[in-house]
């Protein structure tokens, strides 16, 4: 679980039901600007450079969304605009900039890849041990996590669909079971999971996942 929680760390936004014209105008701005860099992989930073240079550019526009968010132009501390904007539109751009969203993607798989690989083999070995009486939904689920890490996803797949089968609302295993159905390019299947466990756990963070396989689907 913990993996899990450190994924969607890394990518956890608020889902905007709909972006205002300056929101389209700044998210193609910022793309943009990332992409007008021309460089060979991009980084956080690239994106971070990005954002604060297109306030300063769009700032007329960005006088008036504050007014019309704020109700006035006054500046105060208790006023997050910036960061409150790229909440509003990470998710959408990453459906409107192909360098965001294969960003986001990369940092997902970043973090499985910096996994020490001994210790994953060393806690299956452990887990084989347990006996049939403790073998639970957290033993299925724990052992999902590591076949994932693994990449033995037929493996990470039964044993989520295991856990399912006992607690067929089981965030963690219905996770793994869409990101293992979108490695395969399963893709319908990941989005409906992927929207599942955010309606079941009410964090619209999930949803970004979602997004990245509906651009998958579609040839990214």
């Amino acid at each position: 679980m913990r993996l899990l929680i450190f994924i969607v760390s890394i990518l956890s936004f608020k889902l905007s039901l709909g972006q205002t014209e300056f929101e389209k105008q700044y998210s193609s701005d910022v793309c943009s600007c990332v992409e007008n860099m021309h460089l060979t992989t991009y980084t956080v930073d690239n994106f971070i450079t990005c954002f604060q240079d297109m306030l300063q550019k769009d700032s007329k526009q960005v006088i008036q969304e504050y007014k019309r968010i704020y109700g006035d132009t006054v500046f105060s501390e208790d006023r997050h605009f910036g960061r409150d904007l790229y909440e509003r539109i990470k998710v959408s751009l990453v459906g409107e900039c192909k360098t965001y969203a294969i960003l986001l993607d990369s940092l997902r798989y970043n973090s499985i890849k910096k996994i020490n690989q001994d210790s994953v083999t060393i806690q299956l070995k452990n887990l084989d041990t347990v006996g049939s009486v403790r073998q639970n939904k957290d033993y299925y689920n724990q052992k999902s996590l590591l076949f994932f890490q693994s990449k033995m996803y037929d493996s990470s797949l039964a044993n989520a669909n295991k856990v399912l089968n006992i607690d067929s609302a089981n965030t963690q295993a219905m996770y793994f079971k869409g990101w293992v159905d979108e490695i395969k390019g399963n893709y319908d299947e990941a989005i409906f999971l992927y929207d599942k466990v955010a309606a079941l756990t009410k964090q619209d963070n999930f949803l970004i996942f979602s997004a990245l396989a509906k651009r998958k689907k579609n040839g990214m």
